[in-house]
C-alpha cells in the first residue's frame, strides 16, 4: 500500500486480525466450557470459562503476532513500529507530524561534519532503515549498503541560504509542513556551516514515528558519542492484563475515536483568544545558560532545578500574554 495513507486494505487487515483474535477466544471458550452450558441456552454462559478463554485466546494471538514480527526481523531485517507510532503516519495534509529542531555550534566544516554523522549513525538500526508496510503493519527495514549509499545524499543536506534567526525561523516553519521522506529514512540532517563568521547550525527534521522527545534525546546523545540508556527516563510498561483488556476493547475505542474526531471542532489557539491559527509564525531561540549558577541559586533557595525552570516559563508566558492582551 501507499505510505502515510490509511487504505481499504489496511482496514481489511485490521478486521482480519481482530476476527482471528475473537476466533481464538471462541475456540478456547468452547474447549473449556461445560457442554450443558453451551447447548442449554445461548444466554447460559460459563463465565469462568469465558474469562479464561478470552485470556488464553489473547495470549495465543499475541504469540502469533510476536512470532510474525520476529520472522520479519530475522528474514527481512525489519523492526516493527509501535501501535502509537503507526498512528502518527496517518497524517492529514494540513497537520503534518513533523518535528524540527536546530542547534547552534561553533563553526564547522560541512564535509567533516557530514562524515562524522555518517560514522555515528552507522550502527543505529532506525537511522539506516526505510519505512515499509507489510500486511497493514509498518516496519523500519534496514537498507542494503548500495541502497543507503544512493539515498544518503538526500538525508544529510547542506544549506547556505540561512544567515540569521528570521531566515532560520521561516525555513523551519515551511519545512514542518512538508513530508518528503517517502520510502527513505524518516529524518534529515540539514547543515548550515556558514551561518555566521563564528557559528554553524545543525537542523534535525524527522517524522514523529522516527522519534518523540525521548527518541530525539537518544539520537543527539548518540551523535555526541555519549549515549547511555541509563541516562534516559524510562516509561512504565503496561502489564499483560492491561494489554489484554486494551486489545479486546480496541474496536470500541476505534469507534469512540472516530466519533470524537467527527464531532470535535477545528483546533484553535487559546493564546489568540480562541481564534483560528492564522498569520506569520514566529519562533524564539534559546541561548546557552551556565547551569552551575542556576544550581547554586536553587540550593540556596531550597528548590529544585525543575521548579526554577518552570517558574521562568510561567513568568515568560505571563509577560507574553500581558503584552498581547
Amino acid at each position: 500500500g501507499t505510505l502515510y495513507k490509511f487504505e481499504f486494505t489496511d482496514f481489511l487487515y485490521q478486521v482480519l486480525r481482530l476476527a482471528f483474535l475473537y476466533y481464538l477466544c471462541y475456540i478456547a471458550y468452547f474447549q473449556l466450557a461445560e457442554p450443558e452450558d453451551i447447548v442449554a441456552s445461548k444466554w447460559n454462559v460459563d463465565w469462568s470459562a469465558l474469562a479464561l478463554g478470552i485470556l488464553l485466546g489473547s495470549i495465543a494471538y499475541s504469540l502469533v503476532l510476536r512470532v510474525f514480527i520476529l520472522l520479519m526481523y530475522l528474514a527481512l531485517d525489519c523492526e516493527a513500529l509501535s501501535e502509537l507510532d503507526q498512528v502518527f503516519l496517518y497524517e492529514p495534509a494540513d497537520n503534518r507530524h513533523i518535528i524540527m529542531g536546530a542547534a547552534f555550534f561553533e563553526k564547522f566544516d560541512y564535509h567533516s561534519m557530514r562524515q562524522y554523522m555518517l560514522d555515528k549513525t552507522e550502527n543505529l538500526h532506525k537511522c539506516r532503515s526505510k519505512l515499509v508496510k507489510w500486511f497493514g503493519l509498518y516496519f523500519f527495514q534496514k537498507m542494503k549498503p548500495d541502497e543507503w549509499q544512493d539515498k544518503q545524499k538526500s538525508v544529510i543536506i547542506q544549506n547556505s541560504d540561512i544567515t540569521n534567526e528570521a531566515e532560520l525561523n521561516d525555513f523551519m516553519c515551511k519545512q514542518m509542513q512538508i513530508n518528503d521522506f517517502g520510502d527513505n529514512v524518516q529524518y534529515k540532517f540539514i547543515l548550515v556551516p556558514d551561518y555566521s563568521a563564528t557559528e554553524s547550525i545543525f537542523i534535525l527534521k524527522s517524522q514523529h514515528c522516527f522519534g518523540d522527545g525521548l527518541g530525539i534525546a537518544s539520537i543527539f546523545l548518540a551523535l555526541s558519542g555519549e549515549y547511555d540508556s541509563k541516562a534516559l527516563p524510562s516509561l512504565k510498561p503496561l502489564g499483560c492484563f492491561k494489554k489484554t483488556i486494551i486489545l479486546l476493547l480496541s474496536p470500541l475505542l476505534v469507534v469512540r475515536t472516530m466519533l470524537s474526531v467527527a464531532l470535535t471542532p477545528p483546533d484553535t489557539n487559546s493564546i489568540k483568544n480562541d481564534t483560528k491559527r492564522t498569520g506569520v509564525k514566529k519562533a524564539a531561540f534559546s541561548k546557552e545558560l551556565e547551569i552551575q549558577p542556576m544550581k547554586d541559586y536553587c540550593k540556596k533557595r531550597g528548590c529544585s532545578l525543575n521548579d526554577y525552570v518552570a517558574a521562568i516559563t510561567c513568568v515568560a508566558l505571563h509577560d507574553y500574554m500581558d503584552s498581547h492582551q
